[in-house]
């Protein structure tokens, strides 16, 4: 969904994605230019998208190597929004590095016992988007509740795209 948002704000998105397949996912999601983050070294290739200025916004919801690599590709006065820790790794993230592009790391965390209300605005207006058809979560495996251990073996692997369901509605022992 960033990605859409994003593109639907007018941000000129450039999404790193693991692979052909996933990339031209980012892309008819409204992504404007897609890297392998498999095949190339990212930051690289956003510099060069971006004449060497870098971007002013990342969303980083995979953490470990990819923040780093992030802080690289980040524009002066830039932010990094770390949204989730995907990799499985919590990265350090080396304050000299935001001194020097004069950027700032923040973290998104939404609760309902903190920011009930925000998130509550939040979700209507993401409901208000679906509704008018601004919005097209892309749902790339549904599986039985009984196909659970395959489901989590797929995600760990990056063998997903988009969102996995899981149907708690299918079980081969309902009665």
């Amino acid at each position: 969904a960033a990605v859409e948002i994003a593109a639907r704000r007018g941000a000129r998105v450039i999404a790193a994605a693991g692979g052909p397949e996933k990339g031209a996912l980012a892309r008819r999601h409204g992504a404007a230019e897609t890297i392998d983050y498999g095949t190339e070294r990212w930051s690289d290739r956003v510099k060069a998208l971006t004449e060497g200025r870098g971007v002013d916004v990342v969303v980083d919801p995979v953490g470990g190597a990819a923040t780093l690599e992030a802080l690289r590709a980040i524009a002066w006065n830039g932010r990094l929004l770390v949204v989730g820790f995907a990799s499985g790794e919590i990265p350090q993230i080396p304050a000299n590095r935001l001194l020097l592009r004069r950027a700032s790391a923040i973290g998104v965390y939404w609760s309902h016992d903190r920011d009930g209300p925000m998130v509550g605005r939040v979700a209507a207006a993401l409901g208000d988007l679906l509704r008018a058809g601004a919005l097209h979560p892309h749902v790339g495996a549904r599986r039985r509740f009984d196909d659970l251990p395959a489901a989590l073996a797929d995600l760990s692997a990056r063998r997903t795209t988009g969102k996995a369901v899981l149907d708690l509605s299918k079980r081969d022992d309902a009665a």
